[in-house]
């Protein structure tokens, strides 16, 4: 999966993770599968309604029923975090682990060579049929797997970082440059994966750095985006 250890020296290896938590990515739960947005949208597809993904966009009159469906369906966030992460030149530099966490502790690990497609449409086949197998293209050479039983805190504590840094609205009020100014080891970036509000997952046992962009609602790709800039600027910064 190109992964990357995180126990080197800490001066010598400046690294990040990005974890999308929380992540609004999931299929159609068996409660509304019998819905009628959801048979139509099964029908046009020419799909099995069970094997395909919650999208607000198709299935927003059918989701009223579920809990949290204001920020549920999206998968288009996840598309686009990745597109960031996996085209950034911190990437390219080898520099960066890609991890997203969805909203039923699912932890879908994403290789640094996946060329992701950019058809939205075509992402969705691709995540479905991750759904389906546990990996893609195959298991025997996986460029994105899946697996359950992973919540937020574990998936965080599996990587061993020596800095996690949470995007919050509540937190400090700094630039990602200053805050990913210092060199030296591995620190993990946290950004949630749904539309709005906050992380459902408590975090305070990691006593994690928290930052805020501002006042201003921000989408997710704009985050990503100048998180992953300010991060490369600091494995360039002499």
């Amino acid at each position: 999966m190109g992964d990357f250890s995180m126990t080197s020296s800490p001066e010598a290896d400046r690294r990040f993770v990005f974890v999308l938590a929380e992540s609004e990515l999931e299929l159609v739960p068996k409660s509304i599968l019998s819905e009628k947005a959801i048979f139509a949208n099964s029908r046009t597809r020419d799909k099995k309604a069970s094997n395909m993904l919650l999208d607000a966009s198709f299935h927003h009159s059918a989701m009223n029923s579920l809990p949290d469906a204001g920020r549920r369906g999206r998968p288009d966030i996840a598309h686009f975090f990745l597109l960031l992460c996996l085209d950034s030149r911190l990437n390219h530099a080898r520099k960066l682990k890609t991890i997203i966490h969805t909203r039923n502790d699912e932890r879908i690990t994403v290789s640094p060579e996946l060329r992701l497609p950019p058809s939205y449409h075509r992402f969705v086949g691709l995540v479905e049929s991750l759904f389906q197998n546990g990996a893609v293209p195959s298991k025997e050479q996986p460029l994105m797997t899946v697996e359950g039983g992973w919540n937020l805190l574990d998936v965080i504590k599996a990587e061993k970082c020596d800095r996690v840094i949470v995007l919050d609205a509540e937190g400090a009020e700094k630039s990602p440059s200053a805050v990913l100014s210092s060199k030296g080891g591995a620190t993990l970036v946290v950004i949630g994966g749904f539309p709005s509000g906050s992380l459902h997952a408590n975090l305070k046992s990691l006593n994690p750095e928290t930052l805020s962009m501002g006042k201003e609602m921000l989408k997710v790709w704009t985050v990503a985006s100048e998180m992953l800039s300010a991060a490369h600027e600091s494995i360039t910064r002499p």
